[in-house]
């Protein structure tokens, strides 16, 4: 039989107690001047209750131990106090409602359902400052708790535990929690305990805090922020894998972390703005990260440590910075800046990664730095004044795409180095003018090569080790290469085509060849040395007027060779030694040769 309770108050500091057993209806309300109290036990299935409060320091409790009821609570006023329970250890609470409302400042409300499965929690608290609002259900699957807060200073706590994900017959959770403030100075934090969860946040205002913490897998944490100075946090640890965090913030001076742990997992940022900072961090194998900013002044941070990770990070603006570091085997990195003053670092240390970085701009550097084998590096910039540095230390490296830069620009510089042995396609691709490139190479067997287009570069090559290659190659006018290498059997190589261009090929050791070409030009200059050995081989061949030739050779069995086509053109020669060769033809007017063995 349904029993129906109506109580109406409007005196201050009264107090209402209700106990009801199955199937009945209850309402409650106090009005006056505040100071009242209401508790309601229902302790049957099929309740319903509705309690409303107008006043300051009001207090109501409702509790309802069995499935299928309904609790609505309102209040109106400052100070005042709704809590809500529902379940129990014993008595499941199946597809239950909460619903609290309050209105005013220094509002607190709390609800709990324990025990529950398809159950919703509710609570609003609008018009009002430093208001809290707590939301807990545990121990079933599909759980809702939804929060909305107006205001500043307020703060929102909600809490889910589903059933052990670690159980033999556990089932998915399905639990959902959204929470969103509008306001300056709100807090708003978000536990899940299962799988197959998600949560939601959304913050509008300066200067707010988002949390959010899920342990397990499957699960989904979105958090959105509109507005300065708000900080976002993302936790998903524990047994996790194939988690997702969605951050997105919208304004100035924004912070947002993601921390990952487990496998195959993905997280996303993006700010819009200046000024903000995106951190995100995983931990073992098979990650997704992507950052993207908009804006100037912000700092990508993206660090992961396991295997098979990948890392992209974009970001479209002035003087941003972009850090990258992995630590493991078959990662892969990229970044991608765009307009004036930004910075990108990469760091990878492991086998078999990639790291490519792309620059579009002024003023704009890179670096890149790779710590053991067979691992690929790229970066590109378009611009001038732009500055890459590159560094690989083990064995077996590339420069990706036999281009490990690519320079498209005015006055730009490009700096790389190889450690190791059997390093292949350290190549610098430089278009434009006064660029410079330094490429070292220390180790055997390793491969570079520099290729420039335009006037007054200046590409540098210095090579430790033996039957290494290197070769620049220049088009242009007034441009210089210089080549050094020290070691054994290493082949130095240099084309160079235009006019007054300038060569210097300097070989230490023994069973070196070097070999210089200047062609369709005037007014070049070529210097070669080869000092401390036996065996060397050097050819010069220069096409064109006013060119000039020096080769210096000491050691035993050297060979020279020497070409020049054209008029007004000098070779001098000096070998230091015995059994050496030198062999000069000179084809024009006005040529002269001198040739010096001792």
């Amino acid at each position: 039989m349904k029993k129906l309770i109506f109580s109406a108050i409007a005196l201050s500091g009264a107090s209402l107690f209700y106990a009801q057993g199955t199937n009945n209806n209850n309402s409650v309300t106090q009005s006056g001047g505040g100071g009242n109290q209401s508790n309601v036990n229902q302790m049957g299935s099929s309740e319903k209750n509705v309690t409303n409060q107008s006043g300051n320091n009001n207090q109501s409790l409702v509790i309802q131990r069995h499935m299928l009821n309904e609790t609505s609570t309102t209040q109106t006023g400052d100070n005042n106090r709704a809590s809500s329970v529902q379940g129990g250890t014993s008595n499941w609470s199946n597809k239950s409602y909460v619903t609290q409302i309050q209105n005013g400042n220094s509002n607190e409300m709390n609800s709990i359902q324990t025990e529950t499965y398809m159950t919703v929690i509710n609570q609003t608290q609008t018009g009002g400052n430093g208001n809290i609002a707590n939301a807990t259900q545990a121990k079933a699957p599909r759980m809702n708790i939804d929060q909305v807060q107006t205001g500043s200073s307020n703060a929102a706590y909600a809490h889910q535990t589903g059933a052990d994900p670690l159980a033999a017959s556990s089932s998915a959770n399905n639990s959902k929690i959204n929470q969103k403030q509008n306001g300056v100075g709100n807090v708003t934090q978000t536990n899940q305990n299962g799988f197959d969860n998600g949560s939601n946040q959304t913050q509008d205002g300066v200067g707010n805090q988002a949390f959010t913490n899920q342990e397990y897998y499957h699960n989904r944490a979105t958090q959105l922020q509109e507005g300065d100075g708000n900080v976002v946090s993302s936790r998903q640890e524990g047994m996790a894998f194939q988690n997702t965090s969605d951050q997105k913030q919208d304004g100035n001076f924004n912070n947002g972390v993601s921390y990952q742990e487990g496998y195959l997992n993905v997280a996303n940022q993006t700010q819009t703005g200046d000024r903000n900072y995106a951190n995100a961090y995983q931990y073992n194998n098979g990650h997704k990260s992507t950052q993207t900013q908009s804006g100037d002044d912000n700092v990508e941070n993206g660090l992961q440590y396991g295997n098979g990770n990948t890392l992209t990070q974009g970001q479209t603006g002035n003087a941003n910075n972009a850090y990258t570091y992995q630590s493991g085997t078959s990662n892969i990195a990229s970044s991608t800046q765009n307009v004036n003053n930004n910075a990108s670092n990469q760091r990878q240390v492991g086998s078999t990664n990639r790291a490519t970085s792309s620059q579009s701009g002024l003023r704009n550097q890179g670096t890149q730095n790779q710590t053991g084998d067979n691992n690929i590096i790229f970066a590109i910039q378009t611009g001038n004044d732009n500055v890459q540095n590159q560094v690989q230390t083990g064995n077996n490296n590339v420069g990706y795409g036999f281009n490990g830069v690519e320079q498209y620009g005015s006055n730009n510089t490009s700096s790389q180095s190889q450690v190791g042995n059997s390093n292949i396609r350290l190549h610098v691709i430089q278009d434009g003018n006064g660029n410079a490139a330094i490429q070292n190479q220390s180790g055997n067997q390793n491969d570079s090569d520099a290729h420039t287009y335009g006037s007054n570069n200046k590409t540098t090559q210095i090579i430790n080790g033996n039957s290494n290659f290197e070769g620049i190659y220049q088009n242009g006018n007034s441009s210089e290469g210089t080549q050094s290498q020290t070691g054994n059997g290493n082949s130095a190589y240099l084309s160079q085509i235009g006019d007054s261009h300038k060569s210097v090929s300097t070989q230490n050791s023994s069973n070196n060849i070097s070999n210089t070409y200047q062609y369709g030009g005037n007014g070049s200059q070529a210097y070669t040395t080869q000092a401390g050995g036996t065996g060397n081989n050097s050819m010069i061949e220069q096409n064109g007027s006013f060119n000039w030739t020096s080769v210096n050779q000491l050691g035993l069995t050297n060979t020279s060779n020497n070409t020049q086509n054209g008029s007004y053109n000098q070779a001098t020669i000096s070998q230091n030694g015995t059994s050496n060769v030198h062999m000069g033809m000179q084809s024009g007017t006005g040529n002269v040769i001198v040739a010096t063995q001792h």
